[in-house]
C-alpha cells in the first residue's frame, strides 16, 4: 500500500457539491479513499496545498493524438517536427535533461511529449476521436507510448462499407452486430460518425452534401437516416458514450441550419456533437456574395430543446494549426482556398483522411468569427454540463492553449485584451466584440474540463474526487493571473503518483487504455473475415487485435459504478 494525503487545499468538485471547501484527500493504490473509514490509513507522503485550488485531473473529450494519420502529419511537417522550441515557448519544464532538450514540433508532438504536455497542464485523460479499423493496432501501439495519461479511441463507422451497405438495405440488425464486432476486435471505446455519407458522396465527384435528405451512392440511404441509425446503434449496444458526431457541412456558411436539422433527425436518441463551433455558422448576403457569421443564438435556442444532446466546442485560437480529419471534402475545400500542400487518402473501404496546414490569422474575418463563435457558445450557454472544452487538437489549435481559453472565460479583462488584438473588420459584428460580461467560476471550469467530460464519456470513476474515484488530481496555486495559474500546476497526480511537482515533471506513469466491455459476435466476425478476403489488402488478423494485445485494455460498461 502507498498512502498519499493532501491537506489544506480548497476543493472544487461539482459532483460532490464542493465549491472551495477545505478538506483532506487521501489516496491508496491509485484510488481516492475515505480517510475516516479507513482506520489503517497512514500517509507515506503528505502534500500541503495551503493557498491552492484542487481539481480532479483534466479530461480532453476530443483530440487527435495517435495512429497513422498523426504519423502522416508528422511526415508532412518535417521542419516543424525537428525545430526545437525556444525557452519562451517551452511547455514542459523539467529537471530531466532528456525531456527538457527534446526536439519536437509545436503542433504534432511525439507520443511521449504529448503525454508530458497534457500532464504539465493538469490533464490526465484524453480521447482520440477518430480511429479507423485498419489503423486501430497502430493507434494502440502509440497509446502504449503515450505516458502520464489514460486513453480511449473512438471508431469511425459512418463510411465503413459493410455497415453502410447493411443500413442502405434497411438491415439495422446486421449493421448493429457488425458495429459491435468492430468495436470489440479493435479494442475501442465508442462510435464516431464523420460527415455521414459526405466523403463517399464527394469522392465520386459529386461535391458537398447539400442536405440531410440527399440520397447516397445510388441507394435510398440519406445522411438523415445514417445519423439516426448510428445513434441508435450506439444506444442499443449500451455503449458508455453515445454516438460522437461530426455533422455534415462543416465550416460552410449557413451550416447551422443543417445542424438544427440534425438535432431533429436524432429523434431524441442521446448524441454528442463534436467540435460544434465549426457547425453553427449562419450566413448573410453581401456585395461579394454569401458570407458567414456566428449562428450561436439560433443554435442555443434549439439546443435547449434537446437535453439528450451534448457537445464539445472545437475552439479556434489564432496561430498555427493542422487540419487533420476524415472529412476529406473539407480538406479539399481548404486546399482550394489556400493552395497549401495537403494529403488525401482512402483506407480499406472504411474511411479516409485529409491533412493540411493552416494558420488562423486575426486579420481574417472568417478566422475571427470562428474564434468568436466558440467563446460565445461557452459564455452564453446556461448549462456548462452539456458543453465542454476542446480545440479538436490540432484542428482548431493545439491542446496546449487550454489555459489561455480558460483565462478568457474566467477573466473579462484578459478576454478583452485578446479581443483587442483582432484586426479583422468583420469581427465588429460579433457578440464577443460587443462585449459579454460573464466570467466563469472555478466550479464552472471544473465542470467543462473535468466533471462534464467524464459524465458524457461514461467514465464514472473520473472527473470527481469522491472515495473510489481514480486518484487523478491537479493542484493549482491560487493565482489572480489565471493564464499563469492554469499553465503551470503546483502538483499533478495520476493513479496516485505525483508526476508534476512545482511545475517540474518528475516522473511518468503508464496510463490505462479504455475499451467497451462488448463480447465477440461470431456471425458478424465471419462476415468481416469473408469481406476482407475479397476486399482488403491485408489479412483479417492484421486488422483485429489478437487476444494477447487486449490484455492491457480496461473494459468499461455503461452500468459500471
Amino acid at each position: 500500500m502507498n498512502d498519499l494525503l493532501i491537506t489544506n487545499g480548497k476543493i472544487h468538485d461539482p459532483v460532490q457539491g464542493l465549491n472551495g471547501e477545505v478538506k483532506d484527500i487521501g489516496m491508496r493504490n491509485g484510488k481516492i479513499v475515505d480517510i475516516k473509514n479507513t482506520p489503517d490509513f497512514e500517509a507515506d507522503t503528505t502534500l500541503d496545498a495551503t493557498g491552492c485550488r484542487i481539481f480532479a485531473g483534466g479530461i480532453d473529450i476530443h483530440s487527435h493524438i495517435a495512429g497513422p494519420s498523426i504519423n502522416r502529419a508528422r511526415r508532412l511537417f518535417q521542419a516543424d517536427f525537428h525545430e526545437a522550441e525556444n525557452e519562451e515557448g517551452k511547455i514542459v519544464r523539467s529537471s530531466n535533461p532528456r525531456i527538457q532538450n527534446t526536439e519536437t514540433g509545436a503542433l504534432i508532438p511525439t507520443n511521449a511529449l504529448t503525454g508530458y504536455r497534457y500532464a504539465a497542464m493538469g490533464y490526465t485523460t484524453a480521447v482520440d476521436a477518430a480511429v479507423t479499423p485498419a489503423g486501430a493496432r497502430h493507434t494502440h501501439l502509440e497509446f502504449d507510448n503515450t505516458p502520464c495519461i489514460d486513453k480511449a479511441g473512438l471508431l469511425v463507422l459512418s463510411d465503413q462499407r459493410l455497415v453502410f451497405d447493411a443500413l442502405s438495405r434497411g438491415d439495422f440488425k446486421t449493421a448493429k452486430h457488425l458495429s459491435g464486432e468492430l468495436l470489440f476486435e479493435n479494442g475501442l471505446y465508442g462510435i464516431k460518425a464523420v460527415n455521414p455519407g459526405g466523403s463517399r458522396h464527394w469522392k465520386h465527384a459529386r461535391g458537398l452534401i447539400k442536405g440531410l435528405d440527399q440520397k447516397l451512392d445510388h441507394t435510398d440511404l440519406t445522411p438523415r437516416k445514417l445519423v439516426r441509425d448510428l445513434a441508435k446503434i450506439a444506444h442499443e449496444l449500451e455503449l458508455p458514450h453515445p454516438l460522437h458526431l461530426h455533422a455534415n457541412r462543416l465550416g460552410v456558411p449557413g451550416n447551422v441550419e443543417t445542424t438544427l436539422e440534425t438535432l431533429k433527425a436524432l429523434e431524441g436518441v442521446p448524441t454528442h456533437l463534436a467540435h460544434a463551433q465549426f457547425h453553427i455558422y449562419d450566413s448573410s448576403e453581401s456585395k461579394g456574395g454569401s458570407s458567414f457569421k456566428s449562428g450561436v443564438e439560433k443554435f442555443l435556442n434549439a439546443f435547449s430543446q434537446h437535453p439528450e444532446v451534448t457537445l464539445d466546442i472545437g475552439q479556434v485560437y489564432f496561430g498555427g494549426a493542422v487540419t487533420l480529419t476524415q472529412d476529406r471534402p473539407v480538406e479539399h475545400l481548404l486546399w482550394q482556398l489556400t493552395g497549401s500542400t495537403w494529403v488525401n487518402l482512402d483506407t480499406e473501404l472504411e474511411t479516409g483522411c485529409g491533412i493540411l496546414p493552416l494558420e488562423y490569422r486575426n486579420s481574417s474575418d472568417a478566422h475571427a468569427i470562428q474564434f468568436a463563435t466558440g467563446l460565445e457558445l461557452l459564455l452564453l450557454s446556461p448549462d456548462p454540463w452539456r458543453m465542454v472544452l476542446s480545440t479538436d487538437h490540432p484542428n482548431g489549435a493545439s491542446f496546449v492553449v487550454y489555459p489561455r481559453i480558460i483565462a478568457c472565460l474566467m477573466d473579462k479583462n484578459f478576454r478583452e485584451a485578446e479581443v483587442k488584438k483582432i484586426r479583422a473588420p468583420g469581427f465588429k459584428n460579433t457578440l464577443l466584440s460587443a462585449g459579454i460580461d460573464r466570467e466563469y467560476s472555478f466550479d464552472e471550469i471544473a465542470i467543462i474540463t473535468r466533471a462534464a467530460p467524464a459524465k458524457i464519456l461514461g467514465l464514472k470513476h473520473k472527473g470527481h474526487l469522491s472515495p473510489g474515484a481514480d486518484a487523478d488530481i491537479t493542484i493549482y496555486n491560487d493565482d489572480p493571473d489565471r493564464l499563469r495559474m492554469f499553465e503551470s500546476p503546483r502538483y499533478v497526480i495520476h493513479q496516485g503518483m505525483v508526476l508534476v511537482d512545482d511545475g517540474d515533471l518528475r516522473m511518468g506513469s503508464k496510463g490505462k487504455t479504455y475499451c467497451t466491455s462488448l463480447e465477440s459476435d461470431s456471425l458478424a466476425q465471419n462476415q468481416l473475415i469473408e469481406w476482407r478476403k475479397k476486399t482488403s489488402t491485408v489479412h483479417h488478423n492484421q486488422h483485429a487485435l489478437l487476444e494477447y494485445e487486449k490484455r492491457h485494455l480496461t473494459p468499461v460498461n455503461k452500468s459500471d459504478d
